[in-house]
This record gives structure tokens, sequence and C-alpha cells, in this order.
């Protein structure tokens, strides 16, 4: 069996309060000890609101707004709210 190591010895990761299990294509995803979703890809939605978040989201579904953003995300998030209210109210 192979392990990756990524900055530390794999016994001193296992005491981390987030662990990812990554095994061929499937992936766990820990919480202080206890398993919180697994599977081919992770639902960062649902691990985040597992982990107690509260989720807010935007969905940028046209070409010329998500332009606008030069097809990135900007730094600060409220540039994001500039840029969607702007479009709201056709500015």
């Amino acid at each position: 069996m192979k392990i990756k190591k990524f900055n530390e010895s794999i016994e001193s990761q296992y005491d981390k309060e987030i662990f990812l299990v990554v095994g061929d294509d499937w992936k766990g995803i820990y919480h202080n000890g206890k398993l919180i979703s697994e599977g081919h890809s992770l639902d960062l939605y649902y691990v985040l609101e597992k982990l107690g978040y509260s989720i807010g989201a935007v969905f940028i579904d046209d070409e010329e707004t998500w332009d606008s953003f030069g097809n990135s995300c900007p730094e600060d998030l409220e540039e994001v709210k500039l840029r969607m209210n702007a479009k709201k109210y056709n500015v």
C-alpha cells in the first residue's frame, strides 16, 4: 500500500480537523474523525453545510455577465455584489 505524504507524517495528519481519504477515483472527507461525505466527487455545498456553514451562492448563467467578471471570480465578494446589482438594474 502506498500512502502519499503531503507535508508531514501520516500519523500527525490523522489528528487534523478535516481529513481526506482518496483511493483511485473515490474520495471520503472526515470531520473530527467522522465520515461526512464520500463518492466519486464531493459536493462542496453539502460538505460545508455538514460542517455548520451557512451557504450563499450566486449562479452566473449568462455569458455577458461572466465575461464582465473576466471569466474568473473576483478576489473580493463586494465586487461580485456590485456587478450582480449592476446587472439586476441594467446599470
